[in-house]
């Protein structure tokens, strides 16, 4: 999955293997660390995935704007003895950017009905996430529906961008945490109170009022979220947006009536990382469409029917052979200055949306696309922060002037990284399919009582 995003947003993981015997008993042995969500969860096999802890700053940034991740021990000492403010890390799971009637993408074009049983009537204006949420409802797994649409945040536009955040932060589910030196300290298990506090240590002795410092936090994530980290010019001071008040009496029902605006036109900076999360998204937007233009040869479409991961081995086969083609080609050619140099290495950086296109097009099949654009609608983005001091700006090294954002004459040094870039199942092309009839199902049915 690396090669599909700038190399700055994904840090290389190792290899790692348990050393133990009895995994039975080290399992016994993590209870007491798991939290109450997580405590039906097992580890099954001694091979692993080691990662830095991104909750963290990376120690240093050298000349190549690569990242040097310490373990969190480390970091954590290192910043009582010499940092002024502590070190935050928003994580959000933006979940699907894209709806199935945008303008902007006419190439993929594919209508929600064709997805749906003939008899199923008119599909509602909503995107996949506002419609999964009344089926999560349905099954009492929410309390109430969230006001967050990632159309909004992917749409590139501040406003909208804001009323996503914003959305997030009073209905966080399992797509918005917050932690303060690598301990969460507000997701959905918290009060909003709890959110309220933590902004007041985040803007200390500022002496704004609560709505202030969440318009200043809620302006902070949609700076980091559109920064470009290729550029190292010096950071200006960004100015301040604010959602306006609706003075007009609240109507609870609203949210239910609401539509989706779809993305009809691309506002998001080349280099951001929404921008390459949505472009390897849109993967699965191809395949759907492909899948629809040949439903009778479901086979064919989508020939990955295994319950196993194999397919991962393939895609990496296939990889090797792109890169094989790519070595040959250069060597053919004299010209020092052929696109296909670059790609030959597997972290290309910011070349890494024209070198993976090259690869996608012509290696894989519209399965193999579809398990890649899926892996990318469940990510997550780490939002790392820590507000700077006059003093320690002055220290930092000439790399990180690319790593600041400054906010209502504030500076804050930021990372972004990506993380949960698991392989998803074999199966999740059905599961989507009929998540998505089953919320439509659920949204419809919601809505008759509603209007009784």
């Amino acid at each position: 999955m690396r090669i599909f995003f700038s190399q700055r947003f994904v840090p290389e993981p190792k290899l790692a293997r348990l050393d133990t015997y009895d995994l039975e008993e080290f399992n016994r042995q993590l209870v007491k660390f798991r939290p109450a969500s997580r405590l039906k969860k097992e580890i099954k096999q001694h091979e692993g995935i080691l990662y830095p802890d991104v909750a963290f700053l990376p120690a240093e940034l050298n000349q190549e704007g690569r990242m040097q991740y310490p373990s969190s021990l480390q970091y954590y000492e290192q910043h009582d003895r010499t940092h002024t403010f502590p070190t935050y890390c928003v994580e959000i799971k933006p979940k699907q950017g894209w709806s199935f009637s945008e303008q902007c993408f006419e190439d993929n074009f594919i209508q929600l009905e064709s997805l749906l049983p003939a008899d199923f009537g008119t599909a509602p204006g909503k995107c996949r996430f506002c419609l999964y949420q009344y089926l999560k409802l349905r099954k009492k797994s929410i309390p109430k529906v969230s006001k967050y649409c990632p159309l909004d945040l992917f749409s590139g536009k501040p406003i909208r961008m804001l009323h996503a955040i914003k959305g997030l932060i009073g209905a966080p589910q399992n797509n918005f945490r917050l932690s303060k030196n690598g301990r969460i300290v507000y997701d959905e298990s918290r009060e909003k109170s709890v959110f309220n506090r933590i902004l007041k240590e985040i803007f200390q002795r500022d002496g704004r009022s609560k709505e202030e410092r969440k318009t200043i936090f809620m302006n902070l994530i949609k700076e980091i979220l559109l920064k470009d980290f290729s550029t190292q010019s010096e950071p200006d001071d960004r100015k301040l947006l604010a959602i306006r008040k609706n003075r007009k009496k609240k109507d609870k029902n609203l949210i239910h009536n609401r539509t989706c605006t779809p993305i009809n036109d691309c506002f998001l900076p080349k280099n951001c990382v929404l921008k390459q999360i949505l472009d390897v998204q849109l993967f699965v937007k191809s395949s759907l469409a492909d899948s629809n233009k040949c439903r009778n040869q479901q086979d064919m479409c989508f020939p990955i029917q295994a319950e196993s991961l194999s397919y991962v081995d393939e895609l990496h086969e296939k990889y090797l052979d792109y890169i094989d083609q790519i070595r040959c080609s250069s060597m053919e050619d004299d010209d020092d200055d052929d696109d296909g140099r670059s790609c030959m290495n597997s972290n290309p950086g910011e070349e890494a949306g024209r070198c993976s296109s090259n690869f996608t097009d012509f290696y894989l099949s519209s399965g193999e696309k579809y398990q890649l654009g899926a892996t990318a609608m469940d990510c997550s983005i780490m939002l790392t922060f820590r507000r700077l001091s006059e003093r320690e700006e002055e220290r930092l090294p000439a790399s990180a002037r690319s790593h600041i954002v400054s906010l209502e004459s504030m500076r804050f040094l930021v990372n972004v990284t990506i993380t949960d870039l698991d392989a998803k199942s074999p199966n999740h092309h059905k599961k989507y399919v009929d998540q998505l009839r089953d919320s439509v199902g659920a949204y419809r049915d919601f809505m008759i009582r509603l209007r009784r």
